[in-house]
This record gives structure tokens, C-alpha cells and sequence, in this order.
């Protein structure tokens, strides 16, 4: 399979799987390819991937945005973590039907992780200052962490953690034709 293969056969199985295991709220197809798949590809407007990057999706979900980068960054690694098990069964058959050998699913809590990661992405997983705390054991001077927020983002500042920095505040313009707002915020350990 090709990558846009691939990327269909995801947005199948996330579709098939939701009816049994509401793994994802939408209303309609299209909704679920903006609100998530070109959600996902937000980050490259302030990075771009690398092969020796490891990356961390913290609190993956069904695989948003990790499953979608990793099929198009396939010379890098991505660890999709997420405790609860309906996602990590979810994402055990998606590695091996998308036949995905750069992913990792760990079904375990992001503080119960002993690896470092030059990049952690998460998305609606919790406020700024809660995924620099979860996240200080893996990462180091050298990582780099991207929040995905919508519009209201301003409220979880300051940040209490004096030895992050924000290194960038970026508004994604591709999804406002969409009425969507979002902004990736990339935080640097200092």
C-alpha cells in the first residue's frame, strides 16, 4: 500500500471500529478527515521530521495524530501511548493491517515510561502546564514538545514550570477555511 492507501484504509478502520468501540466523536466523513486527519498534519507547519527522531504521541487515542504521521514519515519512529486498552487493541490491528514497522503502541500512562523523545506531540489531552509535568521524564534538553490547542489556549498560561519555554505559537491557516482554529504551541526545556 501507498501512503494515500494507507490513509484510507485508516480512515476505514476508524470508521468500522467506532461503531463497535466509540473510538472518536463525529458527525459525518468529512468531519473526521478535517477535525483529525488534516488536524494531524498541523505540525508541520513548525517542524518537520527527521529519521533520527523519536516521537512520542502522548495520550494517542485512536492514533491522532501518530498513526496519520508515521504513515508519512515512515523512516521515523513513533510510539502511540495511551492507557486505556479499547485504543491500544484499536491500534495493534491498524500497525499490523497498515503494516506499519516504525510504530510503537505502549499501553501504559506517559509517567510510567522510562525513554527519552526528541519529539512529544499530544493533542486534547491536557492543559500546558499538566503535559510539561507528565511529560518531564521523557524528555531532555534536547526534546521538543507540540500541544495542538483550539482557540482558548491562552487561558493555561503562564506556564509554572520556569524551565520550559515557549519556543513558538503558530496559527494553523488551513483550517480556517473550515471555521476550525488551531494553534500548535512548542514548548522547549531550557
Amino acid at each position: 500500500m501507498n501512503r494515500i492507501e494507507k490513509l484510507k484504509e485508516y480512515v476505514w478502520l476508524l470508521e468500522k471500529w467506532n461503531l463497535k468501540m466509540n473510538l472518536i466523536s463525529y458527525n459525518n466523513i468529512r468531519e473526521l478527515i478535517i477535525d483529525n486527519i488534516v488536524d494531524s498534519l498541523s505540525v508541520y507547519e513548525v517542524y518537520h521530521f527527521n529519521k533520527h527522531d523519536i516521537v512520542a504521541d502522548v495520550g494517542t487515542g485512536p492514533g491522532i495524530p501518530g498513526v496519520v504521521l508515521s504513515i508519512l514519515n515512515p523512516d521515523v519512529y513513533f510510539y502511540l501511548i495511551d492507557p486505556r486498552k479499547k485504543y491500544f487493541m484499536f491500534l495493534k490491528t491498524v500497525k499490523r493491517v497498515l503494516g506499519l514497522n516504525n510504530v510503537v503502541i505502549l499501553n501504559k500512562r506517559i509517567e510510567n515510561i522510562d525513554k527519552k523523545f526528541t519529539v512529544i506531540l499530544n493533542r486534547a489531552v491536557a492543559d500546558i502546564n499538566t503535559i510539561i509535568k507528565l511529560c518531564n521524564n521523557v524528555s531532555d534538553m534536547d526534546s521538543l514538545i507540540f500541544s495542538y490547542k483550539g482557540p482558548l489556549f491562552f487561558s493555561e498560561f503562564p506556564l509554572k514550570n520556569n524551565r520550559y519555554k515557549i519556543n513558538i505559537i503558530k496559527k494553523i491557516k488551513i483550517l480556517e477555511i473550515y471555521n476550525k482554529r488551531l494553534y500548535i504551541i512548542g514548548l522547549k526545556r531550557y
